[in-house]
């Protein structure tokens, strides 16, 4: 009888210990790179994009050096910042280390997230605020800009938070000028507008955040259990969405608060353009 009990204990500090493990694997909120590929047949060259979603004003590091270290190190062709850089209840100073740190480096596009309303509502005007840190506000509105030998239009729209309630924002989405000759890339803070902006629109990329990854994830099992605006187990919550007529890459945030993040920690997304030559699979 002793030795079964003596078993049974053993047996169970084993499964309190695995649960430990799991747990504390789960609950790691240091920065990692998530990286996708894209392909094209209108680019002749490789191309690379660093998107940086939701990050509320969260600080990595002494004045930002481990986030922009990291952007640094994959030399982007430029930034897109997918929205909620900044956080009511936050200092702007390291948004603005970040976007202006960036800026002096890469070119950088923005368009702003439901968020940054809340700097709108105190009397600053965020387009005029992220300009003066040296990137380029996107409302409703796109750069043309040559990398090398490929040229890109990058655009821009505001989260739904800026416009009048009842917005058709199917309607505005179509309304963007797209290029029938350049790689599309459209910025846009909310992905339950995913299959819209690529299948039917036929943006060639889309980049958004929002979703934070569905705040808890189980590899390989659920890719999120809540999203605003999608709400439970959201269909959008983070990762690279293929589309006929473009690609979707959600990222997952860069947020860290008393909300636990569960095994989904904050990342920085790099987005790979290729020609579709180089398709291998």
């Amino acid at each position: 009888m002793r030795k079964k009990k003596k078993g049974k204990l053993v047996n169970r500090l084993v499964l309190l210990a695995l649960l430990v493990v799991f747990v504390r694997m789960g609950l790691k909120n240091d920065l990692v790179v998530r990286e996708y590929t894209v392909y094209s047949d209108k680019v002749t060259e490789k191309h690379t994009f660093a998107v940086i979603a939701d990050l509320h004003s969260t600080e990595y590091g002494e004045n930002q050096s481990e986030l922009v270290g990291t952007v640094g190190s994959f030399c982007p062709d430029a930034v897109l910042f997918a929205g909620d850089m900044a956080e009511e209840e936050r200092s702007m100073i390291p948004t603005e280390t970040v976007i202006r740190s960036l800026a002096e480096l890469f070119p950088c596009y923005i368009a702003k997230g439901n968020h940054d309303q809340w700097e709108d509502e105190k009397g600053k005007d965020m387009n005029e605020y992220f300009a003066a840190l040296g990137a380029v506000p996107l409302a409703e509105s796109y750069a043309d800009v040559t990398f090398g030998e490929d040229t890109f239009r990058i655009h821009g729209i505001d989260d739904p938070v800026f416009y009048e309630y009842g917005t058709d924002f199917e309607a505005l989405l179509s309304s963007l000028d797209r290029s029938e000759e350049n790689f599309d890339i459209l910025i846009f803070h909310r992905p339950e507008f995913a299959e819209y902006c690529a299948e039917t629109l036929g943006f060639e990329l889309t980049v958004s955040g929002h979703a934070h990854g569905g705040q808890v994830r189980i590899p390989y099992l659920l890719n999120g259990i809540y999203a605003p605006a999608q709400g439970w187990f959201p269909e959008y919550a983070g990762g690279h969405y293929s589309f006929e007529g473009g690609d979707v890459i959600v990222s997952r945030g860069m947020m860290i608060d008393e909300k636990p993040r569960f095994f989904n920690p904050p990342e920085l997304v790099i987005v790979h353009v290729l020609p579709e030559s180089m398709r291998t699979e």
